[in-house]
């Protein structure tokens, strides 16, 4: 009975060793090493592998692996190169100029994957990318047009392009530029707050991994004299002064009668005076009333543009001529519905001034059928700087918000400074009380 016993226990044991031979031949992974990279250019690379043993079962996929950062794994970036044993090659493309990429050949089968050692590799560089800048176009007193074209990109992706100008020669992205939405390789520019009577140079520029390079350079003078406000000739304009003595024309539009100019008054019609305001500091901080030109330039900017008022300046009372006041929400609700018969989508075409003297160009849209003649006076924002001339039209509105901080409404009516489309002049968006904005006053009815 014993010897029986010890039989047993005997081919227990053997086939307990035989269960655990066979478990660790199943977890078996595949061994295999990674080939050099060879055939690099900027994009694209030749990696491979060679699996000298499936391991435990049949290897049923491999192929190469590669990131920026070392042990990169299949989890991310990789080839697909058939199955089973032998040596393979894979093709590495979209690959950036000029970066240093880290692979590994892979094998998987049903135990798990297994890796070769990592090689490194750098693509090379790409070539400078070719552009060339296009025409001066629509030379004003202030604002100019010009862009350029990218030729060849050099066989890698252009992330910048744009315009470049000065006073100078050979103008830089160290220089004022103007830069478009990575990807756009033809683009015009529109050069604004240029000071008139000046002479200007320019260069389109593009940007890819292998640098910077400049187009052609081109110049322009401004004119000397700053570019009257267009009014629409087939209306009929009234006129009203303010206590400066300044002259603006107004339109009557259904009932209500507009100023279709910006307010430039330096004194309430009370005869007091407001304060003028340069310092961007002195703005960021200021919570009495006052007002600027843009860019602190009367002579360019007041004629035109008229001023830009803090709110509490604006929402004094008494700040437009006696008779008038800075409009409410109803008065630019009424205005709009008149203006869109139900179709508020062409409204800001209606009220803008006609042409791209001040609009920027293409100024899509803008008919000043109303003859409201919209100007894009730009604004201040709360830390003093100037922006948007050019592009924005924003006037401030006499009703308030109550929440916290302290915000007033504003009509915002603007081209599209990308692809020329309007934005819809009936969008009421928050501005703080340190806005710098412009004043369009309308009559007391």
């Amino acid at each position: 009975m014993k010897n029986v016993l010890k039989l047993l226990a005997l081919a227990f044991f053997t086939a307990c060793i035989t269960v655990f031979q066979g478990c660790k031949k199943d977890a078996e992974i595949p061994t295999l090493s990674t080939t050099s990279v060879s055939q690099i250019t900027t994009t694209t690379a030749l990696a491979g592998g060679n699996i000298t043993s499936g391991g435990s079962s049949s290897v049923t996929s491999r192929g190469i692996c590669w990131g920026l950062t070392s042990n990169p794994t299949i989890d991310f970036m990789k080839t697909t190169d058939g199955t089973g044993t032998g040596i393979f090659s894979s093709n590495l493309t979209g690959l950036y100029p000029n970066t240093t990429y880290y692979v590994r050949a892979y094998a998987t089968n049903s135990a798990g994957t297994a890796y070769g050692e990592e090689i490194s590799f750098s693509t090379e560089s790409a070539p400078p990318a070719i552009v060339t800048t296009s025409a001066i176009a629509s030379v004003a007193s202030t604002y100019a047009v010009s862009g350029g074209t990218v030729t060849n990109d050099g066989g890698a992706p252009i992330s910048e392009t744009g315009l470049c100008y000065s006073t100078s020669h050979d103008p830089t992205t160290e220089s004022d530029r103007i830069l478009n939405v990575p990807g756009i390789l033809t683009f015009t520019s529109n050069m604004t707050g240029l000071t008139p009577g000046t002479t200007y140079y320019v260069r389109a520029y593009a940007i890819n991994s292998s640098g910077t390079v400049y187009g052609n350079e081109l110049s322009f003078t401004t004119d000397t004299e700053v570019d009257p406000v267009t009014f629409n000739n087939e209306l009929i304009y009234g006129s009203v002064a303010d206590i400066d003595g300044n002259n603006y024309k107004t339109i009557q539009i259904g009932t209500m009668t507009w100023m279709a100019e910006n307010l430039r008054t330096t004194k309430y019609n009370d005869g007091e005076a407001i304060q003028l305001v340069e310092s961007n500091s002195m703005w960021s901080i200021l919570t009495t009333k006052g007002y600027c030109w843009y860019d602190n330039d009367a002579s360019s900017n007041k004629e035109i543009y008229g001023a830009l008022y803090n709110w509490p300046a604006a929402s004094s009372g008494k700040l437009c001529p006696a008779g008038w006041h800075v409009p409410d929400v109803e008065d630019f609700s009424a205005l709009i519905s008149y203006l869109g018969q139900g179709q508020v989508t062409n409204v800001s075409g209606k009220m803008k001034e006609a042409g791209f003297t001040h609009w920027a160009y293409p100024n899509s849209g803008g008919t000043n059928s109303s003859g409201l003649t919209a100007l894009p006076g730009g604004s201040r924002s709360v830390n003093g700087g100037f922006g948007w001339l050019g592009f924005t039209a924003n006037w401030w509105i006499s009703s308030v918000y109550s929440d916290p901080p302290p915000a007033a409404i504003g009509l915002y009516a603007s081209i599209n400074f990308n692809n020329g489309d309007l934005y819809i002049a009936d969008a009421w968006d928050w501005y703080p009380t340190f806005e710098g904005m412009s004043v369009r006053c309308v009559k007391d009815h």
